[in-house]
């Protein structure tokens, strides 16, 4: 049994369905300069924005998306270039981990700052924290998804750790206590 989740959000649909649409009047243009004999030089800057536009859209799709399984779960990554990347490929066994918390943050999903890119040092993101058997942290970013998303993924992570280990102390009420938190203003909501 293998789950995948992307994020769902209305401005994370919004931004992927811009691009995309970019993507779609960007091959339409293509194909109609190419049928106008345009001059070459058109033609290839189209293609061009037609094929960054195309790989945004793939990116946007993919992007922080999250994959359960039944040994473990496994964060994709965003694709970004490193310098202002969030969020890191990781691997994470069920029998690992020990907590789960969310956190809100201005560092990527390896806890280091962003390099070169004013907003993500500046708008904190969200984690979903998973604290190790080992006393390590894993991170996973969670900024562009529903609230009733990480609820629906917690169960699930809770119903799979259930199922390695004997003893487990993690609720949901536990993880979701810190979802309003940014800094040191909280705003804890009952779901």
């Amino acid at each position: 049994m293998k789950k995948f989740y992307i994020p769902f959000s209305f401005t994370w649909n919004l931004l992927r369905l811009l691009v995309l649409s970019f993507t779609i009047v960007s091959i339409i243009s293509f194909i109609y300069s190419i049928e106008s004999k345009y001059e070459i030089i058109i033609s290839i800057i189209i293609l061009l924005l037609a094929i960054f536009f195309a790989f945004s859209s793939f990116r946007l799709l993919f992007c922080f998306g999250i994959i359960l399984n039944k040994e473990g779960l496994k964060a994709i990554g965003d694709l970004l270039p490193k310098f202002e990347k969030i969020q890191y490929k990781c691997v994470i066994k069920y029998e690992d981990i020990k907590d789960i918390k969310i956190e809100a943050s201005n560092k990527n999903s390896n806890g280091k700052s962003i390099n070169n890119s004013f907003e993500n040092n500046v708008i904190p993101k969200k984690y979903l924290v998973f604290q190790l058997d080992d006393g390590k942290e894993e991170r996973i970013c969670i900024n562009h998804y529903t609230r009733k998303q990480i609820i629906k993924l917690c169960k699930l992570i809770i119903e799979f750790i259930n199922q390695k280990k004997v003893e487990n102390i993690i609720t949901i009420d536990r993880i979701m206590k810190n979802w309003y938190s940014y800094g040191n203003y909280s705003k804890i909501k009952k779901h």
